[in-house]
């Protein structure tokens, strides 16, 4: 049963676990749904499983359709209950999760063993920053991944790093919300991640991430070779599986040199934009079919870059996907990118999609916005208690090394002592 802690930044604090286990998602939704936000014994209890789960798989998970990806979600919780819980036009969201084989407390088919049947959710990272409920994204599917190892999966996004978090604001938002230890176990999360997956399908594997290609990334094995567990520096293949981008303009097509595969990537400040011909090699060196992608706000919810596939394509609702001559799509790209965040910050207009990738068919479903106006609400002012947090945010931004639990300040003093 919740026990009611002190308010803390004006939201009121429940201790979930009681007995010390950690918190399942139906409690942290149902504590989430009340705008309650949870103890930090809970909150660090569940970032721990996490992090002994999620660091026990290999940085390339090896996958089976059925299987929902869902791409961006940017702290709009509304978005995220609307994906795990909604209907979706016609009941379109509903049909595509009983699909997949989700767990049955996400509306997946009634039965016993869920954890053993086939079929799975990969959410493709960016979880945080932008939009006002990160802290609750990412702990409500940090609790999905607990229960539901085999079910749900979490690949890592540009987003889930420290510098990004620490510009966009999920750690402001996280150190008001929980404080800096908190914040620094997330991190661990972050760097704990898987970083791709592959899809075994009917009609060919397909490769998954978050942002895309890279120079250095020949063959997938190239991925498992790599220590995942660090901050992404601008560049280098751990930089541009987060933060690549497909090259879509004609003139870039046509260039008949190296700069044909690979150029630099100006909209994003570091790593590559990708073109047909990287695509093309990655995909017939790996004996790969096509990829899905997400890390790219799309005004359809999902978009498909150069030649088709021979695997059948269709739109799942009222929201049909067109192609290139706006006629409606009938085939799987090579490239496609999902993104998940309807309405982006609140002002974009975009609908949100997923892809559901079926053992013979991939189908879409695109969903117009009903994130929660929370989801974009401005933190409220700094409290003088919170002004004193203020300056010991601002002291671990300057030393992120710093200890932040007993353990780590004892080990510390015995490194000096030493």
């Amino acid at each position: 049963r919740a026990r009611r802690l002190a308010a803390h930044s004006n939201v009121a604090t429940v201790d979930l676990a009681g007995g010390g286990a950690c918190p399942g998602p139906e409690a942290v939704r149902a504590a989430f749904d009340r705008d309650e936000v949870l103890a930090a014994s809970d909150v660090l209890c569940l970032l721990k499983r996490a992090v002994d789960v999620l660091a026990a798989e290999p940085n390339v998970l090896g996958l089976q359709a059925p299987l929902l990806t869902i791409g961006d979600i940017h702290g709009q919780y509304g978005d995220l209950e609307e994906l795990c819980h909604g209907d979706g036009d016609g009941g379109a969201l509903l049909q595509a999760r009983r699909d997949c084989g989700a767990p049955e407390a996400l509306g997946g088919p009634p039965a016993s063993g869920d954890d053993k049947k086939v079929g799975s959710l990969l959410f493709l990272g960016d979880y945080v920053d932008r939009g006002a409920r990160s802290c609750e994204v990412l702990f409500y599917l940090l609790a999905l991944k607990v229960r539901y190892p085999r079910k749900v999966h979490l690949l890592r996004g540009n987003h889930e790093s420290r510098n990004c978090t620490g510009h966009f604001g999920f750690r402001d938002e996280c150190n008001r919300k929980y404080g800096p230890h908190v914040y620094n176990q997330c991190c661990s999360v972050f760097e704990a991640m898987p970083l791709a997956a592959v899809v075994a399908t009917g009609r060919g594997d397909i490769f998954c991430c978050h942002g895309g290609l890279g120079p250095d990334l020949r063959r997938v094995a190239d991925l498992n070779a790599i220590n995942r567990r660090v901050e992404p520096e601008d560049k280098g293949l751990l930089c541009d599986i987060l933060w690549s981008d497909p090259r879509r303009d004609d003139e870039f097509a046509a260039r008949r040199t190296t700069l044909a595969s690979f150029d630099t990537n100006p909209t994003r400040g570091c790593s590559v934009v990708f073109g047909e011909t990287a695509v093309d090699r990655f995909l017939r060196n790996n004996d790969i079919l096509a990829m899905i992608r997400a890390h790219e706000c799309q005004e359809a919810g999902l978009a498909q870059d150069f030649d088709d596939t021979v695997m059948p394509f269709e739109s799942i609702g009222e929201h049909e996907i067109l192609d290139g001559d706006d006629n409606v799509r009938k085939k799987l790209a090579r490239v496609t990118t999902v993104f998940s965040a309807a309405d982006y910050c609140g002002h974009h207009g975009n609908l949100g999609a997923v892809l559901l990738v079926a053992w013979d068919k991939a189908c879409a479903v695109a969903y117009a916005a009903r994130s929660d106006p929370k989801d974009f609400a401005v933190p409220p002012p700094a409290s003088d208690g919170e002004l004193t947090a203020m300056a010991v945010r601002d002291a671990q931004a300057a030393a992120p090394w710093m200890p932040t639990t007993i353990a780590g300040l004892l080990a510390a003093l015995r490194d000096l002592q030493a």
